[in-house]
């Protein structure tokens, strides 16, 4: 189940500075992405064991966790990714960029890429 996380904000005359500690997962690997057009869609798939963690760094976006809408926006605000969770990211804006920590290191073959193969997954395994 997606969660949102909220991170320790502190804040001060210098600036704000959050922190992540004591995460559902050892972070393994972190990626960001950015340069984002509007009208650009990332995500798109899914993943059979990775957890993942979104931080928008700059900027606004909405990510789709199995089609349920969570608008990111805050810096100090993550929302937690669990495996087999289809995400669908949108409505980036003008500037938006976002880090990505995730629980293990890149593996194409933890990639569910295709929406009717991922379905037909998920039907099984709660028809069971």
């Amino acid at each position: 189940m997606p969660r949102i996380i909220t991170f320790p904000r502190i804040t001060d005359a210098r600036g704000s500075l959050s922190f992540a500690e004591r995460l559902p997962f050892d972070i393994k690997r972190a990626y960001w992405v950015f340069d984002l057009a509007a009208e650009a869609t990332r995500g798109g798939h899914s993943h059979k064991t990775l957890e993942r963690i979104l931080i928008p760094m700059a900027g606004s976006f909405v990510a789709l966790v199995n089609e349920k809408p969570y608008g990111l926006y805050k810096p100090w605000v993550g929302l937690y990714v669990e495996p087999l969770e289809w995400l669908d990211l949108r409505d980036f804006s003008a500037g938006a960029a976002f880090i990505v920590l995730a629980s293990a290191e890149y593996s194409e073959a933890d990639y569910i890429r295709d929406r009717a193969d991922y379905d037909k997954l998920i039907s099984a395994n709660t028809t069971r």
